[in-house]
C-alpha cells in the first residue's frame, strides 16, 4: 500500500494510511501514515467505539492538510480502552491439547472443523465473512499452509493468477480469519486481545503460522521473507510467556 500510496501521490491524488506495526511503516516510508496502538486488524480501534473511531479518522484526515515532505508520520496518542469480562473469555468449543509444532495438515483440519458452525453462525448474522481471499476452500488452506514448511519455495501458486507470495499472505489472512470470525460468532465474545491470545496460544492453527515465521522469516524472496518476519505474528505474541 505504501508503493500505492507514492503512485497516486505522483498523479496528484493525496494519500494517507493508517498502520499498526511501527517499525513496518517506517521501513516503507509511505507518503503519510498515521501509526495506531491498537490489536492487529483493528485500525479504528474495537467495535462499537464510535467516538474513538471518529477520532481516528479525523487525525488520519487531518494529516492530509498538512503541508510536509513524505514520508510524513504521526503516532496517534490515545487511551485504548479494554473489554473485560470478570471470568475471562474460554472458547466453549474443546479443541484438542496445542501442541508446540504441528505435524501434519490433518491436526489443523481436525480443529477447524470443530469450529465450523460458529464460523458459519458468524457469517450468516453478519452477512458477510473475509475468508476466502487466497481463492482456496479451508482444508485448501491448511494443506497449501502445512506444505510450505516441507517445500518453502514451490513451483507455482495453487491458485492461478497469484504468486506464491501473495498465495502464502492470503491464505495465512485466511486462516486467522476463519478462526477469529468463529470465535467472535461465540457467546460472550472476549476482548480482541483476548481472541488473540487464544488463537496464537491455544490452537493448532496458531502454532502453524509460527511455524512458518521460523521457517520462512530468512526466505530468498524478498515478499515471503518481509511478510513472514514482519506481519505473520504479532509482536506480542512472540514474548516470553507466550507459547
Amino acid at each position: 500500500m505504501s508503493g500505492l500510496g507514492h503512485i497516486l501521490e505522483g498523479v496528484g491524488i493525496s494519500t494517507v494510511a493508517i498502520g499498526l506495526i511501527p517499525q513496518q511503516v517506517r521501513a516503507m516510508r509511505p507518503p503519510r501514515a498515521l501509526l495506531v496502538p491498537f490489536d492487529l486488524g483493528l485500525p479504528f480501534g474495537a467495535p462499537n467505539q464510535p467516538e474513538l473511531q471518529a477520532t481516528v479518522l479525523a487525525a488520519a484526515l487531518g494529516l492530509l492538510d498538512r503541508d510536509a515532505t513524505p514520508p510524513l508520520i504521526e503516532v496517534l496518542d490515545v487511551p485504548v480502552p479494554e473489554v473485560v469480562h470478570d471470568d475471562g473469555w474460554a472458547c466453549p468449543v474443546t479443541l484438542p491439547a496445542p501442541e508446540r509444532e504441528v505435524t501434519g495438515a490433518d491436526r489443523v483440519i481436525e480443529e477447524a472443523l470443530l469450529l465450523q458452525p460458529w464460523f458459519d453462525r458468524g457469517r450468516r448474522e453478519r452477512g458477510h465473512s473475509s475468508f476466502g481471499a487466497s481463492g482456496l476452500d479451508l482444508e485448501g488452506v491448511c494443506r497449501w499452509l502445512f506444505g510450505l514448511l516441507a517445500n518453502p519455495k514451490p513451483e507455482r501458486a495453487p491458485v492461478a493468477g497469484l504468486s506464491v507470495a501473495d498465495s502464502f499472505k492470503l491464505a495465512a489472512e485466511d486462516l486467522k480469519a476463519f478462526y477469529l470470525e468463529a470465535a467472535s460468532a461465540q457467546p460472550r465474545p472476549g476482548s480482541a486481545r483476548a481472541l488473540n491470545d487464544w488463537f496464537w496460544d491455544e490452537t493448532a492453527a496458531g502454532a502453524l503460522l509460527k511455524q512458518l515465521r521460523g521457517a520462512l522469516r530468512e526466505h530468498e524472496d524478498g515478499a515471503m521473507r518481509t511478510y513472514a518476519a514482519m506481519t505473520l505474528v504479532p509482536e506480542e505474541s512472540l514474548r516470553p510467556g507466550h507459547r
